[in-house]
């Protein structure tokens, strides 16, 4: 058994090195999205102070600020806007295998739960895109683990307090849509940390009777608290956040059923899989409704209430409780905060921590019913297959082309190129393209200099033009005009095409 343990811990540290050096290869080769351009048009191309002055949805506001960096010493490329992502699915990758550890330790449940958390297809499109959820997901992992260290291992250290307060902190600074699980693990830790003996006596010599055990959480909570405090009016003084209006916000889906299949679907489906093994879950929609509306409330409803009636209290049911409280809390909100401040409910990215929550209480859960007196070990095994299963499902996905959310884009460095190819010495070449490609385009005209390009818009595919860059849902656009496919992306399925005329000509 101890060798099987060892042979699990080395093969999830080598699951997270994997996956780490794919991400970097993603990082420099694939090609720059929608909303990484649009960025890139909005601050990084723009001076400083616009990131301060004016909200917009796109403005993850620690990530642009540390994009702004990257780019404004390294460049701007692919690779340099994407550095952050990079360090931020590093330190994700990293608290993930710590936390997995202090919870399961060495073992089976370690390496599956290491998969669970960081082998989500979905979290690693974003542990690579330049966007803030990656990193607001690690943020709030790493308050997570400090703050369970803390609890349960050294109450002594302040500073964990520090880090768990600013974790929580960053996390909604990276992306607000972080703001619900932030709140709810934050007073989940208040509620369940335990008070010691030693401050309830010293709340007691101070000649406090009345409320003694609140007291003495307060003051040793106070290294969290004003961390908190002081981070949130940092973010609040200094980004354009306190400017925010909800309608600007994302807004794909208009119920709680929408919203927690689109969440699933993004993980779960998100690709056809290695050899196609993952493509009767893209047709079969039954499957991601099961899952979304079935499977993934009924285990966030078990550990919640397993979580909440196991006693004495454990770093395990802390973390489940913590999770899947996390999880139920924010859904809770967001249906209150719908009719009341306008709020959307999250759909894809904006729900990115709603899976490595939820499977981390599913695990959690696993481990915890062994110490059941009935059914005890014989429950662990289900979901002990459960979690193997999904874990698996998540490997079979394993990508590096292209990312779930702008598919389209997945080729047009390379259309850039074709293009380049085509110019034949002309001084410029009249381009359309669907209106989606627009900021990626730019992206590479300005970075790139190709002043022989247009400066595009996103007026769409309604000129007369050479060429014309089409995605796949505008493809009627080439049998309307009777145009002659070019090229065609092996990622994307976007189309390089040309009137006959220009073809002749080039």
């Amino acid at each position: 058994m101890r060798h099987l343990g060892k042979a699990a811990t080395y093969t999830a540290v080598g699951l997270l090195g994997l996956l780490f050096v794919t991400n970097v290869y993603r990082a420099a080769t694939q090609s720059i999205a929608h909303d990484e351009a649009y960025t890139y048009q909005l601050y990084l191309a723009t001076p400083s102070s616009d990131m301060f002055r004016s909200f917009n949805p796109n403005n993850h506001f620690v990530a642009t600020l540390l994009m702004k960096l990257t780019t404004g010493l390294l460049g701007a490329s692919e690779l340099t806007m994407r550095l952050p992502s990079l360090a931020a699915g590093a330190l994700y990758f990293f608290v993930a295998y710590q936390l997995c550890l202090l919870l399961f330790g060495e073992g089976l449940l370690l390496l599956i739960s290491v998969t669970l958390l960081a082998a989500n297809p979905f979290v690693l499109d974003f542990c690579v895109a330049a966007r803030g959820y990656g990193m607001g997901l690690a943020f709030l992992f790493a308050a997570i683990y400090c703050l369970l260290l803390y609890a349960f291992e050294r109450r002594s250290e302040w500073k964990l307090l520090v880090w768990g307060g600013a974790g929580l902190s960053l996390a909604v600074a990276s992306n607000p849509t972080f703001f619900f699980p932030s709140l709810m693990i934050a007073a989940l830790f208040a509620i369940t940390l335990p008070v010691q003996a030693a401050s309830l006596k010293k709340e007691k010599r101070r000649g406090v009777r009345a409320h003694t055990a609140f007291a003495a959480r307060i003051r040793e909570l106070r290294p969290f608290l004003i961390t908190v405090a002081a981070l949130a009016m940092a973010y609040w003084l200094f980004s354009p956040a306190n400017r925010a209006r909800t309608r600007g916000f994302y807004r794909p889906v208009s119920t709680l059923a929408a919203s927690l299949e689109s969440i699933v679907e993004a993980t779960v489906a998100h690709n056809s899989g290695l050899g196609g093994i993952n493509g009767g879950t893209l047709s079969a929609s039954g499957y991601v409704t099961f899952l979304a509306l079935g499977l993934f409330p009924a285990v966030i409803a078990a550990a919640l209430a397993l979580a909440w009636n196991l006693k004495p209290r454990s770093a395990l049911a802390t973390a489940m409780l913590w999770a899947s409280g996390a999880v139920a809390g924010s859904i809770l909100l967001h249906v209150a905060g719908g009719p009341l401040l306008g709020l959307p409910y999250p759909a894809d990215r904006t729900g990115i921590y709603f899976p490595p929550l939820t499977m981390l209480s599913l695990v959690c859960m696993a481990e915890a019913v062994k110490r059941l007196p009935s059914p005890g070990r014989h429950a662990t095994v289900p979901l002990v297959a459960l979690s193997a299963f999904l874990a698996v499902q998540y490997m079979v996905q394993f990508n590096w082309d292209r990312f779930k959310v702008w598919p389209y884009d997945a080729d047009s460095k390379r259309i850039v190129e074709r293009l380049g190819s085509l110019r034949n010495g002309r001084d410029r070449l009249s381009v359309g393209l669907s209106w989606q490609l627009e900021p990626s385009f730019n992206f590479y005209r300005d970075t790139r200099k190709l002043h022989w390009l247009p400066a595009f818009d996103r007026s769409g595919l309604g000129g007369d033009y050479d060429y014309y860059v089409v995605i796949p849902q505008d493809r009627a656009v080439i049998k309307e005009r009777n145009l002659t496919e070019i090229f065609r992306g092996p990622a994307s399925g976007t189309i390089l095409a040309t009137r006959h005329s220009a073809r002749a000509g080039s």
